[in-house]
């Protein structure tokens, strides 16, 4: 595999071929040459001390993490769309049911008071029917808005979610190496870029400003 796209994830064997290339240890990845010159910076030295001698490991592992989790996260949107439009074509069709329940409910009645008066015949099981309708109706009250819910839920969460993901599962080991907080500029931009680059041998050049951005607004920050 030259390029990983994540628009186009087809298999886990795949995501399986992406994982190995970060664990292998005798591919150079473009991620170890950015460790190492964060590592050589003066300024970050004292935040790296304690990982000094497997700051490649470290990085390589959260990374590899981070995308793992990502494509998780893909999964698990295609499952929540596909649900998102069942349920939609569910509220449809309940809609168009709805208004002849209501004159089931309507017809039903007027027989029943029929035969209050005349009783020709034996009304008990209409009287079961009525409850049964009644019961349903109450059921389709309560699903119903899970659709509108959950269509909203969804646009919400717009963009490229596995950008969004990877950038967020990269913040916190961001901030184990180097103290800091992960902006969307500067050297974490690097970080994600460099992280980015490792996953195939040719990945393409990608913006992750607006990625970094949409992710640190669900990311609560709990350091300085």
């Amino acid at each position: 595999m030259t390029v990983f796209d994540p628009d186009k994830i087809q298999s886990q064997e795949q995501v399986s071929q992406v994982t190995a290339r970060l664990v292998d240890e005798a591919i150079p990845l473009p991620l170890d040459d950015f460790i190492r010159d964060l590592a050589n910076n003066s300024k970050r030295r004292l935040s790296l001390r304690e990982f000094a001698g497997r700051e490649l490991t470290f990085a390589r592992t959260a990374v590899r993490r981070s995308f793992f989790g990502a494509c998780l996260m893909v999964g698990a949107r295609r499952f929540s769309e596909a649900t998102t439009d069942q349920l939609s074509a569910l509220a449809v069709l309940l809609r168009g049911v709805a208004p002849k329940l209501e004159k089931a409910i309507s017809l039903i009645g007027r027989m029943g008071e029929n035969q209050n008066e005349y009783q020709d015949l034996d009304f008990r099981p209409f009287g079961d029917l009525q409850d049964s309708i009644l019961r349903v109706q109450m059921a389709i009250r309560k699903v119903e808005p899970l659709s509108r819910q959950l269509s909203v839920n969804r646009s919400q969460n717009a963009g490229n979610v596995w950008r969004i993901s990877f950038v967020g599962g990269l913040f916190q080991p961001w901030r184990e190496l180097t103290g800091g907080s992960p902006q969307p500029n500067g050297p974490f931009v690097e970080f994600v870029e460099s992280a980015w680059r490792s996953l195939s041998s040719e990945q393409p050049d990608v913006p992750f400003e607006r990625a970094i951005k949409t992710a640190k607004k669900a990311w609560q920050d709990s350091g300085p």
